[in-house]
C-alpha cells in the first residue's frame, strides 16, 4: 500500500544498533522501521497532512526516529531521556520552519499514534520496571512536541491577531479624520462667517452664543486630533532601547541606577514581537523600582537572526518565587501577566531570585517572520 517512502529511507532498512546484541534496547531499535511503517500506515488512513503531505513526511519520519532512539537509550541505561525539552522543541520547530505549528490537532493524533507503537514494540518479556524509563521517554518527548505545537500556534494566532487590531486602528483613525474631522472644520468655518455677517446691536446675545459654541468646536477638534494621534502611535517608540531608556527617563530616579546593554540587529526581530518585550522589560524594570528595594537594576538584551536573550537583573530584597506564585495577590498577578506574554511569543522565561540575594529575570525568545498582516501594517 505505501511505497518506499512510507517507512524510513532506505538507509534506515538496516538498522545499526550501537547496543549489545540482542539487548532489548537493540532488539526495540531493530523494530524501527517496522514502527514508523505502522505510524504511517495509521495517519495515511485518517488523511493526517503529517503523513500526506510530501513536503512534511520526510520530517515526520525524522521526528518519529529521534524519540524511538530515545526510547532505546533509555531501556540501555536504566532512566528516561532528558536531551529534548519544551524549549528545544518549541525552538527547533521554528527555526527549521516545521509544519507542526500549522497544525496542532494533527500533531497530536500523530504524537498519540507513536506511542501507542512504541509501547506496543516494547519487548514484552522484559519487566515492567525495566522497559517504564522508555515509556517515560516515550510519554514525555510526544507530549513536548504537540506543547510546542499549541505554543507556536497560539503565538502565530496572537501575531495575526496584533495586525489586525493594528489595521483597525489605523482604519479607525482615518474615519476619524475623515468624516468627523472635515465636519466638525465645516461646521467651524460656518460659524465663522456666520459672526462675520452678524453685524447688528441687537444681536449681542447671539454673537456670545455663537464665539462660545465656536470655544466648543475648536476644543472638540484639539481632542478629535488628539485621539487620532493616539490612535497612530505605538506605546514603543524608536527602538526598544530608546523605548526602554525613555521609560526609566520618566521615573526620573535618583536609586536605583539603571543600566542598559543591548547587542545586536534590532531588525531582525518583527516589530510585534518587539512590543511585547517592551511591555516585558519595563515591567520587570518596574518590579525592579516597585517591590525590589534595589541599588543597581540592569537589563541586557542580545539580537540574533534567531533568538532574542534578554536578563533584568536587579541586587535588591529578592523573593520566593514558589511562594509568591502559590499566594497569589497583585504581585503574582503580574509575574503571571508577564510570563504569559512571553509564552504567547513561543519563548520561555525563567525567575531567579532568594531572599536578600535579588532576583533575575531570564527571557528567551525564538524570532519568527513576521506574518504578512503585520508587515502590511507597518
Amino acid at each position: 500500500m505505501h511505497g518506499k517512502d512510507s517507512a524510513f529511507p532506505e538507509s534506515r532498512k538496516d538498522v545499526l544498533s550501537p547496543y549489545p546484541e540482542n539487548s532489548p534496547a537493540d532488539s526495540f531499535l531493530r523494530r524501527s522501521p517496522r514502527i514508523v511503517g505502522a505510524l504511517s500506515a495509521r495517519l495515511e488512513a485518517e488523511e493526517n497532512p503529517l503523513r500526506t503531505d510530501p513536503g512534511i513526511r520526510p520530517r515526520l519520519t525524522a521526528w518519529a526516529a529521534s524519540v524511538i532512539d530515545d526510547c532505546a537509550w533509555s531501556l540501555h541505561h536504566g532512566r528516561p531521556c532528558l536531551r529534548v525539552n519544551r524549549m528545544t522543541e518549541t525552538y527547533w520547530a521554528e527555526v527549521e520552519q516545521e509544519p507542526w505549528a500549522a497544525h496542532p490537532r494533527h500533531t497530536s493524533q500523530a504524537a498519540r499514534f507513536l506511542f501507542e507503537e512504541i509501547a506496543a514494540a516494547l519487548p514484552q518479556e522484559t519487566p515492567f520496571a525495566s522497559v517504564r524509563p522508555a515509556l517515560v521517554t516515550a510519554q514525555r518527548n510526544t507530549t513536548l512536541r504537540v506543547e510546542a505545537a499549541q505554543i507556536r500556534a497560539n503565538a502565530r494566532f496572537l501575531a495575526e491577531e496584533q495586525a489586525a487590531n493594528q489595521e483597525f486602528r489605523r482604519f479607525l483613525a482615518r474615519e476619524l479624520h475623515d468624516r468627523l474631522g472635515s465636519s466638525v472644520n465645516l461646521v467651524s468655518r460656518q460659524l465663522e462667517l456666520y459672526e462675520l455677517l452678524a453685524t447688528r446691536p441687537s444681536d449681542e446675545n447671539a454673537h456670545g452664543r455663537l464665539r462660545a459654541l465656536k470655544a466648543a468646536l475648536s476644543e472638540l477638534n484639539q481632542q478629535l486630533r488628539a485621539l487620532i494621534s493616539d490612535q497612530r502611535r505605538s506605546e514603543r517608540a524608536g527602538s526598544l532601547e530608546t523605548a526602554l531608556r525613555s521609560y526609566a527617563d520618566s521615573l526620573d530616579l535618583t536609586v536605583p541606577e539603571v543600566r542598559f546593554d543591548f547587542s545586536g540587529e534590532e531588525s531582525w526581530v518583527p516589530p510585534h514581537f518587539l512590543d511585547e518585550l517592551f511591555l516585558v522589560l519595563r515591567e520587570c524594570l518596574r518590579n525592579s523600582v516597585r517591590h525590589a528595594r534595589a541599588e543597581h537594576v540592569q537589563i541586557a538584551v542580545r539580537f540574533d537572526s534567531t533568538e532574542v536573550r534578554a536578563i533584568a537583573h536587579d541586587d535588591g530584597v529578592g523573593f520566593d518565587v514558589e511562594a509568591q506564585l502559590t499566594r497569589g495577590g497583585q504581585a503574582s498577578t503580574g509575574l503571571t501577566s508577564l510570563s504569559e506574554r512571553v509564552t504567547a511569543l513561543g519563548g520561555r522565561v525563567r525567575f531567579l531570585s532568594t531572599s536578600g540575594e535579588g532576583t533575575r529575570t531570564l527571557i528567551l525568545v525564538p524570532i519568527t517572520p513576521s506574518p504578512t498582516g503585520a508587515e502590511a501594517a507597518r
